[in-house]
């Protein structure tokens, strides 16, 4: 599963579109306090969190979520206005950073790597670098 956070609705569809074979179900919340009420322990997930929203409760998220015994991958999309950012994003334990200008291919990729690590039981895997 594919969790997004985002006020507006861009990358929910976007990923929609990715996922035409449905085998990635992509769930959308609209607030950081939603996305832990989606979360089991069992669950398989990716979360896209677009860092804008709210960033403080964004950084909270991450230091909450690296805080929990499944380490669930987190991939942060911020704006030009948080890139400077990306290294606490990273260091509150985001795996990836990327940048709004990401296309929708590359964002489900990265989702698509992501699952497949965790599902693999590498908890560790960090993508280096925006839109890779």
């Amino acid at each position: 599963m594919v969790i997004v956070c985002e006020r507006d609705s861009r990358w929910t569809p976007e990923l929609q579109r990715q996922n035409e074979s449905g085998l990635i179900r992509i769930r959308r919340c609209t607030a950081i306090s939603e996305i832990e009420g989606v979360l089991t322990p069992t669950i398989d997930a990716v979360v896209v969190l677009a860092l804008d929203e709210a960033l403080a409760d964004g950084l909270r998220f991450l230091d909450r979520m690296r805080q929990r015994s499944n380490n669930m991958p987190v991939v942060v999309v911020g704006s030009e206005a948080t890139e400077s950012l990306e290294w606490v994003v990273r260091e509150s334990g985001a795996k990836a950073f990327v940048s709004d200008t990401t296309t929708g291919p590359q964002l489900a990729r990265i989702c698509q790597q992501l699952l497949q690590s965790s599902r693999d039981g590498n908890h560790t895997t960090q993508l280096k670098s925006r839109a890779e």
